[in-house]
């Protein structure tokens, strides 16, 4: 049987496309507009497939329908991070959403598969995706990716999920108590530094800008001084800085620079400050982070860094670090291309049609639209 294929758009490094194609898809390439994405780590994994730019340079000719596009435009406009002071303003704008709605008309697929946050549609309603797309069903769906077996326990998303109307599809959740831990997932990483793809020791040895006004204003800390810091910290533990000269017991978190737990979920990982490892205190490595997300080990990043002594530094991989940070965790992806593959080859897909996590109002209202 022939197999279904699948396009990316504004697919980032692939992480979509490679749960995808553990379900039995074709990936035939990746539009992403995006540069920090343009390493060579989408042509070292999927050397098949085609990488374009721009949607004009993608060779169309001679391609059937594709099957299903997956797209994850970035969300930084829609994220919490994003929503205070002056900053309030960005979550009008749509971003890539507009283009990205423009090639999907262009493309045509029998589905289209969109992640991004629940913000989104606030700025991009529902009644606009279904006013660009009639002759499609379009729902959206709140996804836990920790009920469908990821580590992350907040990493919960929109899913916009698009199927012709003559496709008569209806997509059936399936979520669970995974209770997956960190240990669970790169537990045995701790003993591999340097033997395997993007798994090295972190330096101690340089400054850590990240971590500036951490000890008082002003002051520059290097990796050893947050090590230490964050031994002294429990799991949880967020980074403070001194946000004032006057008073030194004025301090502000750093978001996302923390010590995530070991034999509980892990912290969101983002594109920006460093997840410290429980165990180490130093940033979790490119390949634990990769692993966090659901990558398999045979998924290579291209572009990494190293110092002379064969160590790698957070700061000076920060490209890397953003390209991990931005991607779509597998297990829910691979869990969706599952139920479209059986539909496209006329078989039962076997499914709880469990939801566990709470409802979001804002979903909810749209839905209800």
């Amino acid at each position: 049987m022939k197999k279904p294929t699948a396009l990316g758009i504004y697919g980032g490094i692939g992480s979509m496309l490679c749960a995808a194609r553990q379900s039995g898809f074709k990936i035939i390439g990746n539009i992403e507009p995006r540069s920090y994405f343009h390493t060579g780590t989408f042509e070292k994994n999927f050397p098949e497939a085609e990488m374009a730019r721009k949607y004009e340079a993608f060779e169309f000719r001679d391609t059937p329908q594709i099957d299903v596009v997956f797209a994850h435009p970035s969300c930084g406009n829609h994220s919490s991070l994003n929503t205070t002071g002056k900053k309030e303003n960005k979550n009008k704008d749509p971003g890539d959403i507009p283009n990205l709605i423009k090639y999907l008309i262009g493309v045509r697929p029998r589905f289209f598969v969109v992640d991004n946050l629940p913000k989104m549609l606030n700025v991009v309603p529902m009644s606009v995706w279904r006013k660009a797309f009639p002759d499609y069903d379009v729902v959206p769906e709140l996804v836990s990716n920790y009920h469908y077996g990821n580590a992350q326990l907040k990493r919960v998303r929109l899913f916009i999920i698009g199927s012709l109307k003559k496709e008569k599809f209806r997509f059936r959740p399936g979520e669970e108590e995974w209770n997956v831990s960190v240990k669970d997932v790169i537990g045995d990483l701790i003993d591999a530094y340097g033997h395997m793809d993007n798994h090295q020791k972190h330096t101690v040895k340089n400054l850590c800008l990240k971590a500036t006004h951490m000890k008082k204003r002003h002051h520059r800390s290097t990796w050893k001084e947050v090590r230490d810091y964050f031994r002294e910290k429990p799991e949880g533990y967020v980074l403070r800085y001194h946000n004032s000269d006057d008073d030194k017991t004025s301090t502000n978190l750093r978001p996302g620079f923390k010590k995530t737990y070991w034999n509980k979920h892990c912290h969101v990982l983002i594109g920006t400050n460093p997840c410290v490892h429980p165990k180490t205190c130093l940033p979790l490595s490119l390949r634990e982070r990769m692993r966090l997300m659901g990558f398999p080990d045979d998924f290579v990043l291209v572009g990494s860094r190293l110092e002379k002594d064969g160590t790698w530094d957070h700061t000076r991989n920060s490209l890397m670090i953003r390209q991990t940070g931005k991607c779509v965790p597998l297990e829910f992806v691979r869990y969706l291309s599952n139920q479209i593959r059986c539909h496209l080859e006329g078989k039962k897909f076997m499914s709880s049609g469990e939801r566990l996590h709470k409802s979001n109002p804002l979903i909810d209202q749209q839905r209800r639209r």
